[in-house]
């Protein structure tokens, strides 16, 4: 991309003195001029200038669109770093929890041992138990 511009410059640099200068056109003048700016030979200045200002415009569609995307790639990433830290913590938090849910577990299984043993306990009892939990 920056030797385009770099043509770029140059040429239009080339097409103001070709034009400051008050020479008639001469073909030697178009030849190197063309063959400076990359034009055909025999092509106008005009049409040159034309040509160069729509490379202009493509390199600099080009550096808005590359610009654009650069923005959203930093974006994405920002997103990702920031789903990545919650998904951390929120891991953390799970495991602290479930770890104590597994000594919640524990306690009920060895309580049910005893509920269980006892036969004269009405049904009505250990649903209610059973539904608070």
């Amino acid at each position: 991309m920056p030797e385009i511009l770099l043509i770029i410059i140059q040429t239009c640099q080339d097409l103001q003195n070709l034009q400051h200068q008050s020479m008639g056109p001469s073909r030697d003048l178009k030849h190197s001029h063309s063959s400076v700016s990359g034009g055909l030979e025999g092509e106008s200045a005009q049409r040159c200038k034309a040509r160069l200002e729509r490379y202009q415009r493509t390199a600099e569609c080009a550096a808005k669109a590359l610009a654009e995307k650069n923005m959203r790639d930093l974006i994405a990433h920002k997103e990702q770093t920031e789903r990545n830290r919650l998904a951390e913590s929120l891991d953390a938090d799970v495991k602290r929890r479930s770890s104590g849910k597994e000594g919640n577990l524990c306690a009920l299984l060895s309580t049910l041992q005893y509920v269980w043993s006892i036969p004269a306990l009405p049904y009505e009892f250990l649903c209610g138990f059973f539904s608070t939990i």
